[in-house]
């Protein structure tokens, strides 16, 4: 299942202390005022119903059950242009359990205001089926983030990482900043178990890369460890990066990247962190000395595929595993071997 991924500029999120159903909430009420806004949608729907004038098709065994003594009545079967389809009955049902639970009494203002727009919908109780069943089109394309949030809110999903649900989290949030910062964050917690070799961590260390008048433009790696081996201190380059390579290969621009990482920030090694979801195998590369850098030390980049998970559940020691690797794999390889590969 591919759900939509709304990024935290395209859901108009603001960073604050709240809960995360308090955010779903405000993105979807965001969501939903926009939709009201530029009108609620119509659709045709079969109805039947007792009228008082002949209006479409007369059901004639309903008609005679019903209206024997009432001659003035017609039991009609007929089509309605009108807003009650089930794209503005979910949107009505969210909205039921956003003024109801929210426990912020702005959120269930909003909300209930809204609500007002619904009157003439008929209120329904929303399914797994009636998510699956949905069908987008011209008119109702408009309506997809907001049908999303609806279907985490109505369905009690909640953020959950475990192998074989949605990607919740990926609907608000950066997926590639979330992912660094779990490595990083990881990194720091299991750090303090390495003080023979004097490990450090640092995030978003940033370098001047070109200047001129008035300008300059800096590079900035996502981690930077720094630690003693062998008496001598070395540095490695970590770059996460929340996607699967294209055939188990670096990009030439990512390659580029750590070719410049490792020239400006004195390191011998860079790695690729991508999270492991097929089975790939950990591979390094050395980089071509070119014609005129024959001179300086051999360096190269390599792919790290990490597992976040033990079973169903986050590894809690995804750090202490991904430090033993920062170590051992700078310690038992020399700079000027680089081809070697080994797992974690």
């Amino acid at each position: 299942m591919s759900p939509v991924t709304l990024s935290l500029t395209a859901a108009h999120l603001r960073l604050r202390h709240a809960s995360l159903f308090e955010i779903y909430l405000e993105s979807f009420i965001n969501e939903v005022r926009e939709i009201v806004h530029q009108g609620l949608t119509r659709k045709y729907r079969c109805d039947d119903g007792n009228l008082p004038v002949l209006k479409g098709r007369l059901v004639f065994n309903q008609h005679v059950n019903r209206n024997l003594v009432h001659r003035e009545r017609f039991y009609t079967a007929h089509q309605r242009y009108d807003r009650d389809n089930v794209f503005n009955r979910v949107l009505k049902e969210a909205l039921t359990i956003a003024g109801r639970t929210s426990a912020g009494t702005h959120l269930a203002s909003l909300a209930n205001e809204l609500l007002l727009f619904f009157e003439d919908v008929t209120p329904a109780k929303a399914r797994v089926a009636t998510f699956q069943r949905l069908r987008y089109g011209r008119n109702t394309e408009r309506y997809k983030r907001a049908m999303t949030l609806a279907e985490l809110i109505i369905l009690n999903y909640v953020p959950d990482v475990q192998a074989g649900t949605r990607d919740v989290i990926a609907i608000l949030f950066d997926m590639n900043e979330l992912f660094e910062r779990y490595v990083f964050a990881e990194l720091n917690r299991a750090k303090g178990e390495f003080a023979e070799s004097r490990l450090r961590i640092h995030g978003q260390c940033s370098q001047v890369f070109w200047h001129c008048a008035g300008m300059r433009k800096t590079i900035r790696p996502d981690i930077t460890a720094e630690f003693t081996a062998d008496g001598s201190a070395r540095k490695l380059i970590l770059d996460t990066k929340w996607k699967m390579p294209s055939d188990a290969r670096p990009s030439d621009a990512d390659l580029k990247q750590m070719y410049v990482y490792n020239l400006q920030f004195g390191a011998s090694k860079s790695y690729l962190v991508y999270p492991q979801a097929a089975a790939h195998d950990d591979v390094f590369g050395r980089f071509a000395a070119g014609s005129v850098e024959k001179e300086a030390p051999a360096h190269g980049c390599g792919m790290w595929f990490v597992d976040l998970l033990a079973g169903d559940r986050l590894d809690r020691q995804f750090g202490k595993q991904l430090c033993q690797w920062i170590v051992l794999t700078n310690t038992l390889e020399s700079a000027t071997n680089l081809d070697e590969s080994s797992r974690i």
